[in-house]
């Protein structure tokens, strides 16, 4: 069997995995949302989390009935 080597072909979109359930690619330094029925520590898990993956640094605080994050770099 001999492979056919090619150049210039785009590599496609990842599909992998579901769809995050929070935004939080999508936001912007400044940016928040409001997460209802949440405790703080649940959510500030998640958010550490994605600083160690992506750097980003969050800031959650309880709010009446719920949690607001805010991307803060």
């Amino acid at each position: 069997m001999t492979f056919t080597i090619e150049s210039n072909i785009p590599m496609p979109d990842p599909k992998m995995g579901r769809k995050p359930k929070y935004p939080w690619r999508q936001m912007k330094v400044g940016d928040s949302f409001f997460v209802p029925d949440r405790k703080t520590n649940f959510i500030a898990g998640i958010a550490w989390n994605q600083t160690r993956r992506h750097g980003t640094k969050w800031a959650c605080r309880a709010i009446d009935g719920g949690v607001r994050v805010w991307r803060m770099t």
